[in-house]
């Protein structure tokens, strides 16, 4: 009953019945940080994994870039739509970030295919905690007077005569403050801490 009511939304809103379970930490919370071709490569490696209950599978780089075309000639999928020196830049932006691991597997009569698996190890935290406490972070104008009196302000401008229109406040955060933080985005996404 449940899979009908599935169907049924899906096809209200003009998409087939077929869907792909991606973790919400990855929609949620990496994608905002990741380049478009970044953004490209670990959708599509997401599709062809969790897409087809795996957790790893074997993709070659014309395939990332270009998809697949079957036996009989039918386009199965157009792939990431991006160019081989811009996949192959965001699969190693992806690995050093620790979010994708890739390896080369001989495949009986068919030669060596780089496998591919979605992760979330405890380097890519790292670097998604680092993205996060950076954008929590972020310079914010002063927009008022009162604003002005609460933090420090940092000039973009100098030298005497800066015009205040281009000074801007920074928003400091205490260590504590920002890991509490962090913890709690984490659990309001994954229900972890």
């Amino acid at each position: 009953m449940a899979d009908d009511g599935v169907k049924g939304l899906l096809g209200a809103n003009g998409f087939g019945p077929g869907f792909t379970p991606y973790p919400n930490e990855l929609l949620d919370l990496i994608m905002p940080f990741l380049g478009d071709a970044e953004a490209r490569v670990a959708l599509y490696v997401g599709r062809r994994t969790f897409g087809f209950g795996k957790g790893q599978d074997g993709i070659g780089l014309g395939q990332i870039c270009n998809g697949i075309r079957t036996r009989s000639g039918r386009q199965a999928d157009f792939g990431a739509g991006i160019s081989k020196p811009a996949a192959i830049q965001a699969i190693r932006s992806l690995e050093q970030n620790g979010l994708l691991q890739a390896w080369t597997a001989n495949r009986r009569g068919r030669g060596a295919v780089n496998t591919y698996a979605l992760v979330m190890t405890e380097q890519a935290r790292a670097w998604l905690d680092d993205k996060i406490l950076a954008r929590q972070q972020k310079v914010r104008p002063v927009n008022s007077v009162r604003q002005h009196r609460k933090g420090q302000v940092e000039s973009s401008g100098s030298g005497n005569g800066v015009n205040p229109s281009t000074q801007r406040k920074v928003w400091p955060m205490n260590t504590q403050k920002k890991e509490n933080s962090i913890k709690r985005l984490y659990s309001r996404i994954c229900g972890s801490g």
